[in-house]
């Protein structure tokens, strides 16, 4: 097992990154004004818990692994959001609960991936607040979106189960399916 706790990062290219590792633990850390990525995690078996990461390009950035993201906070830059991300190898099965994701150009992003599930979380004062793009069998419950333009937008999805959700938006409709076929 690794573990990094209570660490603080600012001011550079990235806060923390993570690649190749197995049953990695970041629990507590501040990621503050990067000018790239404020956590990177590629192939990697890894629980995010208690995380910051504030006024980085983007905040957290989930790549070809099974993660549980728990209460962890983003905020604050133009592109900044947690962000799943397929990679090479297509790895599914994240867990997001709980993380507070405020004055982003998104919250969470979902792109190509499968059987995940984003639970309890609080978007506000996004663009958006969930996009969902060719990815499948996700479960979207229980989450709170008070964002500009759509609280929920899934982009050539399927086995998407929406429920539970409160959404509140200023220009656009709050929930959008696009699907290509």
């Amino acid at each position: 097992n690794n573990y990094a706790f209570n660490n603080s990062g600012m001011a550079g290219a990235a806060g923390i990154g993570v690649s190749a590792s197995i049953d990695v633990i970041l629990n507590s850390n501040i990621v503050l004004n990067n000018s790239n990525y404020g956590i990177f995690i590629d192939r990697v078996r890894t629980y995010l818990i208690n995380n910051t990461a504030n006024r980085n390009e983007y905040g957290i950035i989930v790549w070809s692994s099974n993660n549980s993201l728990i209460n962890n906070t983003v905020s604050y830059k133009r592109a900044s959001r947690i962000y799943l991300g397929q990679g090479s190898s297509g790895v599914g099965n994240k867990t997001l609960i709980n993380n507070y994701l405020f004055s982003n150009n998104e919250g969470i992003r979902v792109f190509k991936n499968s059987n995940n599930s984003i639970k309890d979380n609080k978007m506000v004062n996004n663009s958006y607040g969930i996009l969902i793009e060719s990815s499948s069998n996700i479960l979207l419950d229980n989450n709170t979106a008070f964002n500009g333009y759509n609280g929920i937008h899934l982009l050539d999805s399927n086995n998407t189960l929406i429920k539970n959700n409160l959404l509140s938006n200023l220009i656009y409709l709050t929930i959008i399916l696009i699907l290509f076929i």
